[in-house]
């Protein structure tokens, strides 16, 4: 699954996200100083410059973001990209990133991608079909908050949002 995650992450991706990096640094050497609990530079400044960056590569976002990120998905739906919205959500894709390979293979295979300048980790993650019928799934999926597991490509469970972190 990580071959295919580094297939999905192509050129225009890692240099877009670079160009990106680049500019978000240069607005905080002119506006701000870098501090992940400043709500204004996530709000004001790496939300929205990530949310226009994203939609211009083919990724939607739902209407909702979560509490610590906001999660963009691939249009072709092969990928979701989890960008953290404030420290705890650098904590979470750290701790998400880190825990992918459950020794039962229960959590969703990603990549973690640091912006050089920033510092910040965006974490890339393989798209899992959520199946709504709580009928079939495997009675593990309630460890999880909210029951936020799915189906990928090959058809087996897994967990999409396993972090400890709350």
């Amino acid at each position: 699954m990580l071959n295919f995650i580094n297939y999905l992450i192509n050129e225009s991706i890692s240099s877009g996200l670079s160009k990106l990096d680049s500019e978000i640094n240069s607005i905080l050497k002119n506006k701000y100083k870098l501090n992940f609990e400043d709500q204004y530079f996530w709000k004001e400044c790496f939300i929205p410059k990530c949310t226009e960056f994203l939609k211009q590569i083919g990724f939607i976002n739902p209407p909702e973001c979560g509490r610590h990120r906001c999660t963009f998905i691939s249009i072709n739906r092969n990928i979701v990209i989890k960008i953290p919205k404030n420290s705890t959500g650098i904590a979470v894709n750290l701790d998400e990133y880190k825990s992918q390979n459950h020794p039962e293979n229960k959590h969703a295979k990603s990549k973690l991608i640091y912006m050089e300048q920033t510092g910040i980790p965006i974490l890339i993650m393989e798209k899992l079909d959520v199946v709504t019928n709580y009928a079939n799934r495997p009675r593990w999926g309630w460890e999880y908050d909210g029951d936020q597991i799915g189906i990928d490509r090959k058809g087996r469970w897994k967990a999409y949002d396993y972090s400890t972190i709350d």
